[in-house]
C-alpha cells in the first residue's frame, strides 16, 4: 500500500537505485491507482528528479530500452530530460567532449570522473562500479570497458569501435573488422586530466583513445556483459524507435 506522494517517491528511487525496473513499473501504476494519472505525473516529471542525479541516468536510460510501452518511455524520457537538467554545463570552448567533461568536473572541484557518452545505451550501475575500481587500482591514467560482439554483421561495421587487450589493458582501438576484437564501450574512467590535453588534433582512425596510447598513457579496460546499444548511425537510431 502506498499512503502519500513521499512514499511513493521513496519506493521509486529505491528501485532505481536497484536497478529494478518491474519494481520501478509497480509502484508507478500504483501510484496512478491511489493519486490519479496527472498527479503521478507531476511526481515523475517534476519532483522525483530533485532527488536524482546524473548517476541515474544510465539506470533510467537501460529501463527506457528494456520496456515497450510508449508511454513508460515518454515517463523516463522526461525523467532524464529533468536530471539533465541539473547538471549540464554547455559550453563551446573546447575542441572535444572529452576536455569539455574535463573542464565540467573541475568547476566542481573534482579531479576525477566517469564519462559516459549518451549514445551509449544499457550502461549499468554495475559497469561504473567496475570502472571505478579499476580506477583505484595501479596507476591507470584512464579506464574504459568492453564486450563481446552478439553477431558478426556488429563486428563488420566501422561505426562499431574494436578494442585489442589482454584483459586488463587496452592495446589498441580499430574500425576494421578483426576476428580476434571485442566491442568497445564508450565509458571512460579517467584518473588523469592531462590525458585529453596532451591528445588534441589528429587521431588515427578518428579514434581519440588510440591517441592517448600512442603518448605513452596507460589505458586499462575491465569486461562487461552489459545489453549495449550504441547509436551511431541513423540505422541505429531507428532500429532503436522500432
Amino acid at each position: 500500500m502506498i499512503e502519500s506522494r513521499n512514499q511513493l517517491i521513496d519506493k521509486l528511487i529505491l528501485s532505481i537505485r536497484t536497478e529494478n525496473i518491474d519494481a520501478f513499473d509497480e509502484n508507478t501504476q500504483k501510484g496512478i491507482i491511489w493519486f490519479g494519472e496527472e498527479d503521478v505525473a507531476k511526481i515523475l516529471n517534476q519532483e522525483l528528479p530533485l532527488y536524482l542525479n546524473s548517476y541515474d541516468v544510465a539506470t533510467l536510460l537501460r529501463f527506457m530500452v528494456h520496456n515497450n510501452k510508449a508511454e513508460y518511455k515518454d515517463v523516463v524520457l522526461n525523467l532524464i530530460a529533468e536530471v539533465i537538467k541539473q547538471g549540464v554545463i554547455r559550453t563551446d570552448h573546447y575542441p572535444n567532449g572529452t576536455l569539455r567533461c574535463m573542464a565540467a568536473a573541475k568547476s566542481i572541484g573534482e579531479d576525477k570522473f566517469i564519462l559516459v557518452q549518451g549514445d551509449c545505451l544499457g550502461v549499468s550501475k554495475e559497469t561504473l562500479d567496475k570502472i571505478q575500481d579499476k580506477m583505484q587500482q595501479d596507476d591507470w591514467d584512464a579506464v574504459t570497458c568492453v564486450t563481446k560482439f552478439k553477431n558478426d554483421s556488429d563486428r563488420k561495421l566501422k561505426s562499431k569501435v574494436k578494442s585489442i587487450h589482454d584483459g586488463n589493458r587496452i592495446i589498441w582501438n580499430t574500425r576494421h573488422n578483426l576476428d580476434y576484437c571485442d566491442h568497445h564501450v564508450g565509458v571512460y574512467g579517467f584518473n588523469n586530466m592531462e590525458i585529453a590535453k596532451k591528445c588534441v588534433g589528429d587521431t588515427f582512425e578518428d579514434l581519440e583513445h588510440n591517441e592517448w596510447i600512442m603518448k605513452g598513457f596507460k589505458v586499462g579496460c575491465v569486461e562487461i556483459d552489459d545489453p549495449i546499444i550504441d547509436i551511431n548511425t541513423k540505422d541505429d537510431y531507428k532500429k532503436l524507435t522500432l
